[in-house]
């Protein structure tokens, strides 16, 4: 037998049949001509297999009853295999079944089960005797067997995982200890030597039959002492592979293996693994290695023997796992951090500090890792078993450390289900009688320390105990600013963040919305009385603005009469009454601003008289237009609603293009007598807040059929198209001055264009004025605009490209225009020392440039587009000119021709980022 292992390691068949091809792992697949057998031996073993298998049968049978019927089928199956194999050759129906195995189409992998598990039982049923036929039936079952391990090893195709499937269901359970030494036979003579195969997926393969059967080991003790530290090296050169997909298979399988084999594997063998993941699987350069480090950790929680180890690498790794660039990364560490709850040896807390896990929410962006974070702080800051007293004491102490980390904390606190809608609305009354218990009692103390000193009873009342209690305090503004205000602002945020979040499921529980509500119009209408002026102010009209208008009393009316009065006075901030106004009173509101913009039509009278000009009062109405244009809260159907109101406003703002116009106007005709008085920032202001208008109205009644939201649409896209042939007619100025406002204007047209173009589908005269104004400022403007054509110019490509309708003349101007833009920027890398620009503005010109020729050369267009050619010969002779174009077979980045400093530009930094067909076509023009 040992002579047998011996040739099996070196390759050989056992008996006759040569040395096993390992070079073409399908050239096996062929069935060949079988042995011849005599009657009396295939007599022999049909007897043996009836005696051995009628009491199989019996109990087969048994369970078959109790199986669903998939299972009992494969049952069938693999007992109609071990008689088949009994009563033939084995070899023979090897070769049958392997064939099966390739050709079948339906359900192959439970064939391949079936086979491997038929097979095993058929070597562990035959008898171990002296007799040669016992022993060639068990040599003929191992050889097919290693030739399964040698397909599922060697093969690259789906056909690989078919036979692998065959592989793996030789783990019959019960009887791993009688496997082990079929495993270590059958692997013996390909498993080694394909783990240290310089092929990746040969190795890879090799590595999922070494983790799956770990540990491979014979009867012998000596074999045992040779092959086991082998595995255990090969687990440690497998985690550190240069092969990604061996590292992230391993890194998975070595988790699975410690927690099964815990005490087979000595200590220093796994303190050896346990470094290799902790310093270089848990940093390795791909996110789903480093991913797998944490998913696979979680495993080792529930082994005692394990703890030990596992709590040393959790100390290492947590802190650096929350903190990862990946996102993915840091949900798994989150992930394993909530797998400890109610765990009794390892403590969340215990591994990394809370202040970590608070900065971390306070910095993180993704909003998985965010309710993760917060379900792991739910017990510690808003623990069910305690009272109130203790929780007010705990939220308060949450908002002390990390204001915004207790906003993000309530954001989540109902959405991760920690609490139900009855508990969110106690945990919001709670929060509202601790501000207003800390402003009544103890304003001037409050300690963290001590905690807020609250009585138990105040707490659980409802707002009708509460409204009994004595008014709040009158403050100075002084008070009004300190710290302790915005301690208190930030928990009154915390509330109305977290009402927000359940104001949906609030209204339909009529119970909840009414205890809620009461609570909240007291509280609102005593702070609004007393604190409008401190820092609480914001928040406090911002909960105002959640409640019904019809409970809240005059307030509403006090409100606008506030922003009435401060019209004029541009330093007092309005921002927190916007909010309430847009919510309770929106036709006042829209007078407001219809009376701030009536002020612009007066523009052009005052010009026309000559007449000094006088300071012009309407910012007060782009503040309030910026704020409901920016305002998430405001519903969607807005716009339609008070579209006439909306298209007032639009068409109001018109008058900014007539100051803009007489900034540019030259001063012998228009003399500074006659230049209206307000800052050029609040002209691109109001520029930017009427487009924005105008896109939301347009978008908003894409879908109308009603003739005068029709018309409303057609007239705002009309003005938006007169607003850019409007910039077109404008002259750069040779002013210092003066440029400065043209360059804002014009990066804000551009950009204003581009947004135009990405909201909605615009027509035809529209993109016709687009192309317009682009072309109009080519060869033009100087290199600092290169920039912003050029990125409005990608997104106005795209349009045309994607319009249904678009006509070869559109095309053919969008090219010639293209060429002009090309033409520009040469000229601008000319000068005295014909120099490229500066490192920064060469590489935002590059990019953009080749933005521009990705969005004009789609692949739809590249083949039948004869103009496409045509612009590639013109965009050749514009970067080489007369200078002469390097070689064909001259490097991209290397002419060897003498050439103009804009040819080396495009050449390096422009043309090996093109589309592969462009470049193709551009080289095939190369001498």
């Amino acid at each position: 037998m040992r002579s047998w292992i011996q040739n099996r390691s070196r390759g050989y068949k056992p008996n006759r049949c040569g040395r096993m091809n390992f070079a073409d792992p399908l050239a096996n697949l062929a069935s060949p001509t079988p042995n011849n057998q005599t009657i009396a031996r295939k007599r022999a073993l049909q007897n043996a297999a009836r005696e051995r298998s009628s009491a199989d049968f019996a109990r087969l049978q048994l369970q078959w009853s109790t199986m669903p019927p998939k299972a009992r089928a494969a049952r069938r199956q693999v007992a109609e295999f071990i008689t088949e194999i009994s009563e033939t050759d084995v070899r023979t129906f090897y070769d049958r079944i392997k064939e099966a195995i390739v050709t079948t189409e339906q359900n192959p992998f439970e064939l391949s089960r079936c086979l491997g598990e038929a097979l095993a039982q058929s070597w562990l049923s035959a008898p171990e005797t002296e007799d040669q036929d016992d022993e060639k039936t068990r040599e003929d079952l191992e050889f097919v067997i290693t030739d399964l391990f040698r397909l599922a090893i060697l093969l690259k195709n789906s056909y690989r995982l078919r036979f692998e499937a065959a592989v793996h269901a030789l783990l019959i359970e019960g009887k791993k200890t009688e496997i082990d030494v079929l495993v270590f036979r059958c692997t013996l003579p390909i498993l080694w030597r394909c783990l240290e195969s310089p092929n990746d997926l040969v190795r890879m393969n090799a590595s999922q039959v070494l983790f799956s059967f770990y540990p491979i080991m014979d009867e012998e003790p000596e074999t045992i002492e040779e092959f086991l530290p082998k595995q255990h090296g090969f687990f440690k050169l497998l985690l550190g592979d240069h092969s990604v997909p061996i590292r992230l298979h391993a890194t998975k399988a070595i988790f699975t293996v410690l927690k099964k084999f815990w005490k087979i594997i000595p200590a220093d063998e796994r303190l050896a693994l346990f470094k290799i993941i902790v310093e270089r699987n848990a940093l390795d350069c791909d996110v789903s290695v480093r991913e797998a480090v944490y998913e696979g950790l979680v495993k080792l929680l529930t082994e005692a023997q394990a703890l030990a180890s596992v709590k040393k690498t959790l100390k290492i790794l947590i802190p650096r796992g929350i903190d990862d660039k990946h996102y993915k990364v840091r949900i798994a560490a989150f992930k394993l951090l909530t797998e400890l709850k109610g765990h009794r040896f390892l403590k969340v807390f215990q591994l990394v500090d809370a202040t970590h896990v608070l900065t971390r929410l306070d910095l993180e962006h993704h909003t998985e890792v965010k309710k993760l974070i917060v379900t792991l702080l739910a017990p510690q800051f808003r623990p069910k078993n305690q009272a109130d007293r203790e929780r007010a004491r705990r939220i308060f102490t949450l908002v002390q450390l990390s204001s915004r980390a207790a906003l993000i904390f309530h954001r989540y606190l109902f959405a991760t289900g920690h609490v139900s809608l009855e508990e969110a609305v106690a945990h919001i009354k709670m929060i509202g009688s601790v501000i207003y218990v800390a402003l009544k009692e103890k304003l001037s103390s409050l300690d963290l320390e001590e905690g807020v000193s609250i009585s138990e009873s105040l707490l659980n009342d409802t707002a009708a105990t509460l409204s009994a209690a004595p008014d709040l305090p009158p403050l100075t503004p002084e008070d009004g600013q300190s710290e302790v205000f915005k301690q208190l602002k930030s928990l009154m945020d915390c509330a109305i963040v977290l009402l927000i979040t359940i104001r949906k499921h609030l209204i339909q529980d009529a119970v909840q919305f009414t205890i809620a509500n009461k609570f909240l119009v007291f509280f609102f209408k005593r702070m609004f009385v007393t604190y409008r002026s401190t820092v609480l102010s914001e928040s406090i009209m911002i909960l105002g603005s959640l409640l019904p208008e019809e409970d809240i009393g005059d307030i509403g009316t006090k409100v606008i009469r506030t922003l009435r009065e401060v019209d004029g006075d541009e330093t007092t901030d309005v921002t927190p009454y916007l909010a309430a106004a847009m919510s309770w009173k929106p036709e006042q509101l829209y007078d407001l601003i219809e009376a701030s913009l009536a002020t612009l039509t007066f523009v052009v009278r005052m010009q026309k008289q000559r007449g000094r000009g006088k300071q012009i009062k309407f910012t007060r109405a782009i503040e309030y237009l910026e704020h409901i244009l920016a305002n998430p809260a405001v519903k969607e159907d807005t716009f339609k609603n008070y579209a006439m109101t909306f298209e007032k406003f639009f068409n109001q703002l018109k008058a900014v293009n007539e100051i803009i116009s007489a900034r540019f106007e030259p001063q012998a005709e228009a003399g500074p007598e006659t230049q209206v008085a307000c800052e050029d920032v609040d002209l691109i202001r109001a520029l930017k807040v009427r487009h924005t208008v105008g896109i939301k109205l347009i978008c908003s009644l894409e879908d109308e059929t009603d003739p005068e939201y029709v018309r409303i649409r057609k007239s705002v896209l009309s003005e938006v198209g007169k607003d850019f042939v409007w910039f077109v007619e404008i002259t750069m100025p040779e002013d210092n001055n003066v440029f400065a406002l043209y360059d804002k204007l014009s990066q804000e047209i551009f950009h204003l264009m581009s947004t135009h173009l990405q909201c909605y589908d615009p027509d035809l005269q529209y993109i016709t004025k687009c192309i317009n104004l682009v072309g109009g400022f080519v060869n033009a403007a100087p290199i600092d605009f290169i920039v912003t054509v050029l990125k409005s110019a990608k997104h106005l490509y795209r349009t045309v490209l994607t319009m249904e309708g678009t006509t070869d003349i559109i095309l053919g101007w969008i090219f010639k225009q293209m060429d002009a833009i090309i033409v520009w920027i040469k000229e601008c890398f000319k000068g005295e020392e014909a120099e490229e620009p500066e490192e920064r503005m060469g590489r935002d010109i590059a990019a953009a440039l080749v933005s521009l020729s990705v969005a004009l050369y789609s692949p739809s267009f590249i083949p039948k587009m004869k103009a496409t050619r045509i612009h590639v010969k013109t965009t050749y002779r514009t970067v080489f000119g007369e200078a002469g174009a390097p070689r064909r077979d001259a490097a991209w980045n290397d002419t060897q021709a003498e050439v103009s400093p804009f040819a080396e530009f495009y050449m390096k930094r422009v043309l090996p980022r093109l589309p592969a067909q462009i470049q193709s076509q551009f080289r095939s023009l190369m001498p």
